[in-house]
C-alpha cells in the first residue's frame, strides 16, 4: 500500500514538474 503511494506520489511530481518545464520553456520563448 504504501509502496504504491509513494509511486502514484512521485508520478504526479514528475508531472507537475514536467508542465512547470513546459510553462517555463514557453515563457523564455516567447520572451
Amino acid at each position: 500500500m504504501t509502496i504504491r503511494m509513494d509511486i502514484v506520489l512521485a508520478g504526479q511530481r514528475v508531472k507537475q514538474w514536467r508542465w512547470r518545464a513546459c510553462v517555463a520553456g514557453n515563457a523564455w520563448g516567447l520572451r
